[in-house]
């Protein structure tokens, strides 16, 4: 993502230089607070409540994202697994199930 677009996006371009300068990426944009912006000199309170919600908007699709790649990532070992798994009767078994029956 860049910033500086994102910024654009917002209409508040302006601020392109202070982020850029204070080395605001998309990798620090998400932590960033109002005493933060208040540092890098956002003074209008406007401004900082449109920026606040839209780091909080970006914040919520990053954490949308990386559950929908550990869900990916879940799904891919539970296929795995299920892979794995010896049959009975041409049916998936965990080890514990066939272990039981080979017991009796």
């Amino acid at each position: 993502m860049d910033v500086v677009v994102w910024l654009r996006g917002l209409g508040l371009g302006k601020y392109e230089a202070i982020f850029r300068e204070n080395d605001i990426d998309e990798t620090v944009l998400p932590s960033l607070t109002e005493e933060h912006l208040k540092q890098l000199g956002v003074t209008s309170l406007g401004h900082r409540v449109k920026l606040l919600e839209a780091i909080a908007a970006l914040r919520d699709d990053l954490e949308a994202n990386l559950a929908d790649q550990l869900m990916a990532t879940q799904k891919t070992c539970v296929t795995i697994r299920r892979a794995q798994w010896p049959t009975v009767q041409g049916l998936p078994c965990p080890g514990w199930l066939v272990i039981a029956l080979r017991a009796k």
